[in-house]
């Protein structure tokens, strides 16, 4: 099945030595892949000697998934306590990302499942890195790991459908990403690649009723006018990016062929 081949993949990745490459992995719950399911019953598992991460308890270790796994976590905003936990499309990511550079890869999670972009991902304009909300604790994070002497190389970024939900338009969410790619920018001292994902086709309309307009604000910066070095990965087409039961959430298969198209922007 999708989840015995999953595993396949992930364990013939090529082992790697020496420096990592940290990549950011920010959003909802597709971002780092909460979703109810099992792998031959089990959701945990070593998978590749090719990843490192930065887990959420603040450590520096091989990569394992769920990725998402906010257990012990530093700041309390991550909190993945009730919702299923899968694979990402980190791994894949780091397996096309790492099979073309020197590098190992490194991921950083920064998601929580339900999170709109306007409201929930503001910054704190008293406290920038209040760790207390989602944007404080993520470039928090960003700050470990360049604290540790570690060096980024780019941000992936996988939401919207919870704007979507609230039926924000077009322009609004355009306007809502800039900010906080400005913002980033602007408080972590980095400017490095923004690969922006592209809500699924599959996002019901009498739930999500602005589907559309999300997908044309995030494909709108396709064009490198809207803002330098920021790209697209169009993750919408369903029959490429198949989604689980729920419509919502990438199935297995979906995720890995995500991680992979996020890849494609940083090689």
């Amino acid at each position: 099945d999708e989840t015995d081949q999953m595993i396949t993949y992930m364990r013939t990745a090529n082992s790697k030595v020496g420096a990592t490459d940290w990549y950011l992995r920010a959003g909802q719950s597709n971002a780092t892949g909460s979703r109810i399911t099992s792998f031959n019953g089990t959701t945990t598992g070593f998978l590749s000697d090719r990843t490192r991460m930065y887990g959420y308890d603040g450590n520096f270790k091989d990569f394992v998934n769920p990725v998402a796994d906010a257990t012990d976590s530093l700041y309390p905003v991550f909190d993945t306590s009730g919702n299923g936990l899968s694979f990402c499309g980190a791994e894949s990511f780091a397996d096309y990302v790492g099979s073309r550079c020197p590098n190992q890869v490194g991921t950083v999670p920064a998601a929580q499942g339900g999170t709109d972009l306007h409201t929930d991902w503001a910054r704190n304009e008293s406290d920038h890195f209040d760790t207390t909300t989602l944007y404080g604790a993520m470039i928090t994070r960003v700050q470990e790991v360049i604290d540790a002497g570690e060096t980024f190389k780019g941000v992936t970024w996988q939401q919207g459908e919870a704007d979507a939900a609230d039926s924000r338009t077009q322009t609004q969410y355009k306007a809502d990403l800039i900010t906080l790619i400005n913002n980033f920018r602007t408080d972590t001292g980095l400017d490095i690649p923004w690969s922006i994902g592209v809500v699924s086709d599959n996002l019901p309309a009498g739930s999500f009723p602005t589907r559309t307009d999300i997908q044309a604000a995030q494909r709108e910066f396709a064009a490198e006018a809207v803002l330098a070095n920021v790209f697209v990965a169009d993750t919408a087409d369903s029959t490429t990016f198949p989604t689980g039961a729920d419509n919502i959430h990438y199935s297995t298969t979906g995720y890995k062929a995500v991680g992979e198209e996020h890849g494609k922007n940083f090689v």
